[in-house]
């Protein structure tokens, strides 16, 4: 099966990955000494959320906010990660794959909401692991107006595979991979 992906310039002149190394948790630098104690503080709003059923926005308004970039990726991802850990605990983690879409329609219509300026890729996945295969678009309708309680029930749908009417399917890949270029 062939896979298509973006990915940075920096990794044109490599043609061979292996996901062990190079992933999206090592992008975001989830797995760094610097963001321990953000996650840990992020995982205290969760905890503070479920207890009380208080939306992540009210909580973060009370002492810090991530309103964009990395530092909502991490707050998002330790989200999902938390759930996927604690319920699916045999599915691989998204922060240790490579996303990958089954077409290029899938590809572009992530590439034109992310506004990434990346290249395409294509690899085919014989002798790669496909941990999971999730609709993108119900992680996308969590927002910070959700409590924990709230954002769990999207998350788990994610991680039970359900779709949206229009759904955008990730597939989340380990493994080693051969990228090629696409023009």
């Amino acid at each position: 099966m062939k896979l298509f992906k973006l990915v940075g310039s920096e990794y044109l002149a490599e043609t061979k990955v292996d996901t062990d190394k190079i992933n999206y948790g090592s992008g975001i630098d989830y797995y760094s000494e610097d963001n321990k104690k953000l996650i840990h503080f992020y995982n205290c709003v969760i905890n503070d959320s479920l207890r009380a059923g208080i939306p992540f926005i009210d909580i973060f308004r009370e002492t810090y906010h991530p309103q964009s970039g990395v530092e909502a990726c991490l707050f998002w991802e330790t989200l999902y990660e938390r759930v996927r850990h604690e319920e699916f605990p045999e599915k691989l983690g998204r922060l240790r794959s490579y996303f990958a879409f089954a077409t290029l329609e899938d590809l572009d219509r992530f590439k034109e909401r992310s506004h990434k300026l990346h290249s395409k890729v294509s690899f085919e996945i014989d002798d790669v692991c496909v941990s999971h295969v999730g609709d993108m678009e119900l992680l996308d309708q969590i927002t910070a107006e959700m409590n924990a309680i709230e954002a769990f029930q999207m998350v788990r749908r994610y991680w039970q595979g359900e779709r949206t009417l229009l759904p955008l399917l990730e597939y989340l890949v380990q493994g080693e991979l051969t990228l090629e270029l696409i023009n």
